[in-house]
């Protein structure tokens, strides 16, 4: 009985985790942006991928994780070109 006490105890003071929120996600994700961090950018942006969004803010994502995708991947010097290739693809699907 003290145990379950003591474990409803801790787990009342735990730190509670709030689900990603779109707007902070994508503030963040922005200024990695425009600091030309790319990879980083791509990663903040794909925390949002499982959230329920409008459809201008989910095309707005996609739009954006292909972008990023394809600075980072052009910003190395690795000589394969399946992520530029990847995100041209996604990127020409979201202009039609």
């Amino acid at each position: 009985m003290r145990s379950f006490f003591l474990l409803a105890t801790l787990a009342a003071l735990a730190p509670r985790t709030n689900p990603p929120d779109w707007r902070e996600i994508r503030q963040r994700a922005e200024k990695l942006f425009v600091e030309k961090s790319y990879e980083l950018a791509h990663r903040a942006y794909d925390e949002a991928a499982t959230l329920a969004l409008s459809p201008e803010d989910r095309r707005w994502l996609a739009f954006r994780l292909a972008d990023t995708d394809w600075r980072s991947a052009a910003a190395t010097d690795n000589p394969d070109t399946t992520r530029i290739e990847r995100a041209k693809s996604a990127l020409d699907a979201l202009q039609k």
